[in-house]
């Protein structure tokens, strides 16, 4: 699992020299196991108000390794200002190892999503996300993170 991990992250962090894309960082809680979690992500434009945000985000559990990789998609509302905001949905999947025993197991779901950011100055964008999952496992996420 750690091995695939790492492989997952290192391919996820050379999409941005193949494509016109933001790298970024989350961190969160998935509120309904009570769990916090760490993240990366790629921002690719499609459109000017249509991204991409392929992340992957890790679960620091007791009782095993918990990963999901997440294949949204968002839309930016127009504004006239450096305030950002999006809706999206996209594909969830969960794989779930646990530490003792038992089976490994991997689960899928749909993301409806919805967040602000702010543009700074230097370019660096902060923001916030909620986003459900609904499916095989149901989850409430709140994130916060730094696109670059």
């Amino acid at each position: 699992m750690r091995l695939s991990l790492i492989l997952s992250l290192i391919i996820l962090m050379l999409v941005p020299g193949l494509f016109a894309a933001d790298p970024g960082i989350r961190i969160g809680t998935y509120t309904d196991a009570g769990e916090f979690f760490a993240g990366v992500e790629i921002l690719t434009p499609l459109s000017p108000q249509v991204y991409f945000n392929p992340n992957i985000e890790y679960l620091f559990i007791d009782y095993g390794d918990l990963m999901t990789l997440n294949l949204d998609v968002h839309y930016d509302f127009p504004t006239r200002s450096n305030m950002l905001y999006w809706v999206g949905a996209g594909l969830g999947v969960q794989y779930f190892d646990p530490a003792e025993g038992g089976e490994s197991g991997t689960d899928a779901g749909l993301n409806i999503l919805g967040g602000l950011g702010l543009v700074t100055r230097g370019g660096i964008i902060p923001y916030t996300q909620a986003k459900v999952v609904v499916g095989d496992v149901e989850e409430f996420v709140l994130a916060v993170g730094l696109r670059f």
